[in-house]
């Protein structure tokens, strides 16, 4: 039974007001948890793509075009209760992925020099005694740079004085060098030495966080062909700093907020001390910056008044100016906070007029916004400030009182405040008499029977109206207890009881098969006219099934920790029953089964899943039964309230294909490729699998069950490449998977060294050989010119 719950009170600042919130149970949520671990993949991958400033894989688009149509399949007739439920925290989850996609790919800005000789170090040639090792390195201040010639694969050192920076980063502007950048908390004078941060290519750039000591150690080496570099240093986080006080006092305003707001979607939030000072740390850019507390109105800086501190448009004026942040600490931004505008009333009881002191009176502006919640005092009073000017409407709400939106608009199951009296207020003007008469709330008493709950927690009692839909609910009802449910208005209603692992129950003893939607016609109408006495509902919950067994490694027999155990209805094998994970040694208890017969699949990553007892399922179709041999399957029955035992599953290994991503090259200018992307396709095309490549290019793609693949790797900026060695002369999705050789992998066969060298998407790569022997010819001068215009390019 869950539809919509009504909601009694809405205490979220700023945001929409709505008269019900989904509820989704955790059985039915978990069976689309592959679907969800998709979309959060998906989610990283971009992620990741942009944490190394290039754009997502063409392909990831694919990938989100199936995630919609699976979201999509969850409104089919079958799969309604599901889409009741679940559709909307997944659609939301995808929008937020495809903004994510959508925006543009972006790289570092190469830092130009500083126009401050005072400021630059310059080196001719190195040698020993300039930069060639750690022991020698040359001096850097935090905000320095030095410039000079690199031969092809020399090394220069760099000590950075960084003690009054939190964070450095260091750059290369250099053209045509292909550089690679490494740094160290200390000077590494034994070889290999092991960095803390690394980049390389052109323009590479680190940034990293100072040690105590205040010193980093840097390393830089020339990848490519001999030039002129530049090294820069500067610090990579900025701050901005002020008060806040009270405009009339001029106390200091200790726990107000302060918050600044950057491009896109990035914020950054501080609380103010007690002595109403603050210092946000930032990056480097360009930010509106709000204060705000509980009673004062919020601001932007300077001086501009804003209806929320957690949103910059609605400050009055247009966009708040910014400030700009570009390494250094920003003074000065301080803030005077004020009361602003008041509305203020009084509670009373709609039969008698006395005071009701249990309730709240919530403001919300012209557009919806919740701008305050003031809690009643002992009298019934009520005063809402820190508002700016505009018009406003009001809603009281109280535990034992019907709702009511000014004035005098009754709330049924939810105030809708459209339908509201308007209340006109002025700049710092104080409207009162903005009162309410509430009338009493009816309640039904409830009473629920459940052997072996925990008294203390995890029943739940709710009242549906005669359309089905929620209007209040109970959470924590007392075993055995009888319990008011309410408020309500007069009128019919279905009342319902549940509880973890025992059947649902409408009222009056209507056992649902797994979870009640009402209406339904065997269940009993209870009527609520008067609030003395209130009229009861019982319930007696029977307790539901459990399935156990254990899940062992087919070959070694030995137990298999982390396996997810799903039930699914074999008489609707869209539906997904219950789930669970097996312990350390392998055992698992399924609880909260229903009866009836159901197929027991398990889910590994890194063994065949599985359908009971030993019926392949296909482990690149997550979360669908459709996608085991449900044939050679045998559904398990399950009778009310019984214990199953002895359901064991044992999963054959599946495979794994593993290697390295290098640079297209020889030796030090082959240096292994992070965040390039292995794709695995089964013989048809169809792309299953995929792994990014880490910091020292290697990737490793598990769970392959037994067959034939075809491995492509996909990098920014390169040509993809299928295993082994065969070019594209497109990347990403225009290359075709399979043009490779097949990679055969056996039951468990972990295949090693599918290892690529992509070449890069901007150079032009090739061998210069002896025309008769077919050697290597070494020392050959080639150059490169622009075929339209004959322009000389490069050199080699």
């Amino acid at each position: 039974m869950r539809v919509i719950r009504g909601v009694l009170l809405s205490a979220t600042l700023g945001g929409f007001v709505a008269s019900a919130a989904a509820s989704a149970p955790a059985a039915v949520t978990s069976s689309v948890q592959h679907l969800y671990a998709r979309l959060h993949a998906v989610a990283r991958e971009i992620d990741q793509a942009s944490a190394s400033h290039h754009a997502p894989a063409a392909s990831i688009d694919a990938r989100i075009a199936a995630l919609h149509k699976d979201v999509d399949a969850l409104t089919r007739p079958s799969r309604t209760p599901v889409a009741a439920r679940d559709l909307v925290p997944l659609r939301v989850l995808l929008h937020n992925i495809e903004r994510k996609r959508e925006l543009p790919a972006t790289t570092r800005p190469i830092v130009p020099a500083h126009r401050d000789v005072g400021r630059r170090a310059v080196f001719t040639t190195l040698d020993a005694s300039h930069g060639a090792q750690c022991v020698t390195a040359y001096a850097l201040a935090a905000d320095g740079e030095v410039d000079g010639f690199l031969a092809a694969g020399a090394t220069l050192w760099l000590r950075i004085d960084a003690r009054h920076s939190k964070r450095i980063a260091l750059t290369t502007a250099a053209t045509p060098l292909a550089t690679s950048i490494e740094l160290f908390d200390a000077c590494a004078t034994a070889e290999p030495a092991v960095p803390g941060v690394s980049a390389a290519g052109l323009g590479a750039s680190v940034g990293a966080t100072v040690p105590r000591a205040g010193v980093l150690w840097a390393r830089v080496r020339n990848l490519g062909d001999a030039g002129n570099v530049a090294v820069i240093a500067a610090p990579d986080e900025g701050a901005i700093e002020g008060h806040v006080t009270d405009a009339t006092s001029g106390d200091p305003l200790g726990n107000a907020t302060v918050i600044a707001f950057g491009d896109g979607d990035f914020y950054s939030t501080v609380y103010v001390q007690a002595d109403g000072t603050y210092s946000l740390d930032l990056a480097d850019g360009s930010y509106s910056v709000l204060a705000g507390l509980d009673h004062y109105v919020a601001e932007a800086w300077p001086d501009q008044l804003c209806a929320s501190v957690s949103d910059p448009n609605s400050c009055i004026g247009g966009p708040p100016q910014r400030v700009d942040v570009a390494g250094d600490t920003v003074g000065g931004i301080d803030f005077a906070l004020g009361h602003g505008a008041s509305i203020a009333g009084r509670v009373r009881e709609q039969e008698t007029n006395l005071a009701i002191n249990d309730g709240f009176v919530n403001i919300f502006d012209a557009d919806g916004y919740q701008r305050a919640g003031v809690e009643l005092d002992a009298a019934g009073r009520y005063v809402a400030d820190g508002l700016i000017a505009g018009t406003y409407r009001a809603t009281a709400i109280s535990f034992t009182h019907g709702a009511q939106a000014y004035d005098g608009i009754p709330c049924p199951g939810g105030c809708d405040i459209t339908n509201a009296t308007p209340i006109e207020v002025a700049a710092d003007a104080l409207v009162s008499g903005i009162d309410f008469s509430l009338p009493r709330a009816y309640y039904i008493e409830a009473t629920v029977h459940a052997t072996g709950v925990d008294p203390a927690e995890d029943i739940t009692v709710e009242v549906f109206d005669l359309a089905g839909v929620i209007v209040t609910a109970q959470i924590g009802v007392l075993a055995d207890t009888p319990t008011p449910i309410g408020p309500l208005s007069q009128g019919s209603y279905y009342v319902g009881a549940r509880a973890s692992d025992y059947r649902e129950q409408l009222f009056d003893h209507v056992d649902c098969d797994l979870y009640c939607y009402p209406p339904d016609p065997d269940a009993t109408r209870i009527v609520v006219s008067s609030a003395n006495p209130a009229p009861s509902a019982t319930f007696d919950l029977q307790p539901l099934a459990t399935v156990s067994g254990v899940i062992t490694d087919a070959a070694t027999h030995a137990g298999l920790a982390g396996q997810v155990v799903t039930l699914w209805s074999a008489t609707d094998p869209a539906f997904q029953l219950a789930g669970g994970l097996t312990d350390f040694d392998g055992t698992y208890r399924v609880t909260g089964a229903p009866a009836g017969a159901a197929w027991l699949v398990v889910t590994s990553w890194d063994h065949r899943d599985t359908a009971y007892p030993d019926a392949p399922c296909n482990d690149f179709a997550y979360g669908d039964i459709q996608a085991c041999d449900l044939g050679s399957a045998t559904p398990i029955a399950i009778d009310n309230g019984a214990n199953v035992t002895g359901i064991d599953v044992a999963l054959p290994m599946n495979g794994s294909i593993s290697g390295t991503v290098r640079t297209r090259g020889a030796g030090d200018f082959a240096p292994p490729l992070a965040f390039a992307y292995v794709r695995i396709f089964v013989p048809d095309g169809t792309n299953v699998d995929i792994s990014p490549s880490v910091a020292d290019g290697t990737y490793s793609i598990t769970d392959l069950p037994p067959g034939t693949y075809f491995a492509r790797v996909d990098a920014n900026d390169y040509f993809s490449q299928r295993w082994p060695s065969v070019d594209c002369a497109t990347r990403d999705a225009d290359c075709s998977g399979t043009g490779g050789s097949p990679i055969a992998v056996a039951v468990g066969q972990q295949v090693e060294a599918i290892d690529f060298d992509p070449v890069g998407a901007f150079n032009v790569v090739g061998r210069v050989i002896d025309a008769i022997t077919g050697a290597g010819v070494s020392d050959v001068a080639l150059d490169l010119w622009l075929a339209q215009t004959n322009e000389h390019c490069l050199s080699a």
